[in-house]
């Protein structure tokens, strides 16, 4: 089980309809769907094909990405949206983040989790 259970709920519609999730080896440079960095070449990368509301998409996640999506969501997410969903989450517990959710997290998402962590923090210790 992971460290958190963030449900955005309240999905419009049919949801996506998957037809390939596998985890790929980049033969060539990607962008990371959620964070935007580039994908290296040799780098692991989640790659999903999918229906959604009819339409045909392709999505990759960096490994980091993947990794927080693992560990701190449920069933539903907005592609393209799990680091600012992740944000709302660390603001809205004021930056209580127990050290489960950092534990299995790669060292680059664990970076950007406590990066939003000090970010509310110092936030808060400002007002």
């Amino acid at each position: 089980m992971g460290c958190a259970c963030i449900d955005i709920g309240g999905l419009d519609g049919d949801p996506a309809r998957v037809l390939k999730d596998i985890f790929s080896i980049a033969r060539k440079e990607h962008k990371c769907d959620e964070c935007r960095r580039t994908i290296k070449i040799g780098e692991e990368y989640r790659y999903e094909t999918f229906v959604c509301q009819g339409n045909f998409e392709v999505h990759k996640t960096c490994k980091d990405c993947n990794s927080i999506r693992k560990e701190m969501f449920c069933d539903t997410f907005y592609y393209g949206c799990i680091l600012d969903e992740v944000q709302e989450y660390v603001q809205d517990v004021k930056g209580d983040v127990g050290e489960d959710c950092l534990v299995e997290l790669t060292v680059e998402a664990r970076a950007m989790l406590c990066e939003m962590i000090e970010n509310v923090w110092r936030d808060d210790e400002s007002n």
